[in-house]
């Protein structure tokens, strides 16, 4: 059977084909989200920190937990299990520390 254009202007499977159809949709696994208190937190450790970071850890990556620097390496994966492995139980903080030039331009 071939397609039929309908009323609307759009097209409608022969109905031979319509009931045999199923569509399952994936549905995105969940993703907690932090605590937007817990979040302002680590911005403010950020914003404290992150001249000195800066000049310490240039392009490295860290992970910060309940306002301490947990770990520092060369991906978010290695900071990361890092931080596991010392025991924390949440997710912690993890980014790229910029260059002290690049937070210059930045503020």
């Amino acid at each position: 059977s071939a397609l039929v254009q309908n009323k609307k202007g759009g097209v409608d499977w022969p109905s031979e084909l319509r009931q045999s159809v199923s569509v399952k949709r994936k549905t995105k696994p969940r993703v907690k989200m932090m605590d937007p208190k817990v979040l302002m937190a680590y911005h403010r450790w950020v914003v404290k920190n992150l001249d000195a970071m800066s000049r310490k850890y240039p392009h490295k990556f860290i992970a910060v937990y309940r306002n301490r620097l947990v770990a520092v390496g060369n991906s978010h994966k290695e900071v990361y299990a890092e931080a596991v492995k010392q025991g924390v139980k949440e997710p912690p903080l993890t980014m790229q520390v910029p260059v002290l030039e690049d937070v210059e331009a930045i503020l």
